[in-house]
């Protein structure tokens, strides 16, 4: 069983999907959040759940997708379910909600977006994939951030194939 949590629009996720990896159920923290009509669309049951989301969770769940999801899991949750997130920035820079920000604040050149596997704390986990674009000088927060989505669109589901596949041949062995 594969879960994704979201809290936003969900583009990432109906990337996902639209990539072929089959998803089983969305969790989302918000009512309003536009991942319920891309699940909807898509045929993908989901659950909304403000406060109780982890326990949400199937016990045979195999992976946890975080795409844009905006709650801290608990250390007890991420001991439990192996979860991985997407970040915009290249961790382990510019950490938390407002990474794009952070970047363009900091002059940075390169930015980009990381997927990384979750733990305790909030983007400390260990690094599975990078992708990278250019910063220019004209470049805004919206203009950084639609090239980080794109980036987003494309490394997220591959890695996360890489990831069942891996799954999948280690427990063939």
């Amino acid at each position: 069983m594969i879960v994704v949590m979201a809290s936003g629009n969900g583009s990432n996720f109906e990337a996902i999907v639209n990539s072929g990896i089959k998803v089983n159920l969305v969790i989302t923290n918000k009512k309003d959040a536009g991942v319920i009509n891309r699940a909807t669309r898509l045929g993908v049951h989901y659950i909304v759940s403000n406060k109780d989301y982890e326990q949400h969770v199937p016990k045979d769940t195999k992976l946890v997708i975080l795409a844009g999801f905006m709650k801290l899991l608990s250390s007890k949750f991420v001991e439990k379910f192996k979860t991985v997130n997407i970040h915009p920035s290249l961790l382990p820079s510019f950490k938390g909600a407002h990474a794009v920000k952070q970047a363009l604040d900091a002059g940075v050149k390169i930015s980009g977006c990381t997927v990384h596997w979750v733990d305790k704390e909030m983007d400390t986990g260990k690094i599975i994939s990078q992708s990278s674009c250019c910063v220019l000088d004209n470049d805004s927060e919206e203009s950084l951030s639609e090239k980080i989505h794109l980036l987003e669109h494309k490394i997220y589901p591959e890695t996360i194939k890489e990831l069942i596949e891996e799954k999948n041949d280690n427990s063939n062995s």
